[in-house]
């Protein structure tokens, strides 16, 4: 009576959490827009950025952009603001940070009270449209050897970073520009650390996984790295520095927070993204917490009981089952490691507070927030 009882609340919890919108997005299908006129006109600031966006993937040197003075652009409008709206994070590989480091120097002219407002921009970019077709489809090779749609986070991530420290020559250089970008690393098997940043990215964002390009110095001197999320937090992957250290390093590797203070002498975080995109209208920064310690794969981060990176309503469903087993006088079907990860409010019982307790924080963590469990717990449920 009691395991029917249980497994009854187990499946309307279950039900009610699948129409919750998890905040994953599939890879999307994309094709380079034709841009043939580099001067466009625009209605609206979103209208403009999109745009400008188009123009940097079609890697066209020059664009100038017209969008009316009295526009939904104002109150606040100017070319780096425009511009840092077309560079904005998506699920795509080939726009947000990658694109931001597509060029190595950006010059605009115009005058941002005129009416229309004009901008023009002028990139000098590391790679041409061709080459970057040839990226993208290396990339796909490269993941569909490595086996990467059958892993989970952290075997993804491992996989992704071994191939990459591995297979590319560190180099400080930047007498080829094609060492500052994906396209060096995968083809001329050499790169500075803004080329293995953009390599590492796009291969993880092809993969599926949320990673950003970070950029500041490393030993005083101008410097790019990763960080990635294993659900709900961010970790610090640099691969050029793993390079240098030879083949098989795992120095950088998933560090915490408290690892890169440990090094402050060396590491100087600079941004993720940059100041202006605060000033975009209708638009908030995304959150990018990088956990304090480095991640252990052997132990399950508190509430991913089935430890595949990723906590939701599996993980609940786990925990009820568990909850039920036990409750009928059975031996629960979780391993140690899985029990202290379900044991989520650390009572040293597992029961369906647990699960409640993770089906909020899948709700919560879906519309955005960037909680720990132990945060949320903190924070939130008090």
């Amino acid at each position: 009576m009691i395991l029917r009882k249980i497994l009854s609340v187990f499946l309307s919890a279950l039900l009610t959490a699948a129409v919750i919108p998890y905040n994953f997005s599939a890879k999307a299908e994309y094709s380079v827009p034709d841009i043939t006129d580099a001067t466009v006109q625009a209605d609206t600031f979103n209208e403009a950025a999109a745009k400008i966006k188009a123009a940097l993937l079609s890697r066209t040197a020059k664009v100038s952009v017209s969008i009316p003075y009295n526009s939904t652009s104002r109150p606040s409008c100017n070319d780096y603001i425009l511009l840092s709206a077309a560079l904005l994070n998506t699920d795509n590989s080939s726009e947000g940070d990658y694109l931001r480091g597509s060029f190595d120097s950006v010059s605009v002219t115009g005058n941002a009270t005129s009416d229309p407002t004009l901008f023009n921009y002028t990139f000098n970019y590391y790679t041409t449209a061709d080459e970057e077709k040839k990226v993208n489809s290396e990339c796909q090779k490269i993941l569909t050897s490595l086996g990467t749609s059958k892993m989970n986070s952290y075997n993804k991530i491992k996989a992704i970073y071994r191939y990459v420290a591995d297979n590319v020559t560190y180099t400080k250089s930047t007498s080829d520009k094609h060492y500052s970008s994906a396209y060096g690393a995968l083809f001329k098997h050499t790169a500075n650390s803004k080329g293995f940043s953009q390599l590492l990215y796009k291969l993880m964002k092809d993969a599926g996984l949320n990673c950003r390009i970070a950029q500041g110095s490393l030993n005083n001197e101008d410097h790019n790295w990763n960080i990635v999320c294993i659900s709900p937090m961010y970790y610090m992957l640099d691969a050029s520095a793993d390079a240098m250290f030879g083949k098989g390093s795992s120095e950088y590797f998933l560090k915490g927070k408290n690892d890169i203070s440990s090094d402050s002498n060396k590491y100087f975080f600079y941004y993720v993204s940059d100041s202006y995109e605060d000033d975009i209208p209708n638009h908030k920064r995304a959150s990018a917490p990088i956990y304090e310690t480095k991640y252990d794969p052997s132990a399950n981060v508190l509430g991913d009981v089935n430890g595949n990176g990723v906590i939701d309503a599996v993980d609940a469903s786990a925990v009820l089952i568990y909850y039920a087993e036990t409750s009928a006088g059975k031996k629960g079907s979780l391993t140690n490691v899985q029990q202290t990860a379900a044991d989520v409010n650390k009572n040293k019982k597992i029961d369906a507070v647990d699960a409640s307790i993770l089906l909020g924080y899948y709700a919560y963590t879906s519309a955005g927030s960037s909680y720990t469990v132990t945060g949320y717990i903190k924070n939130i449920v008090k």
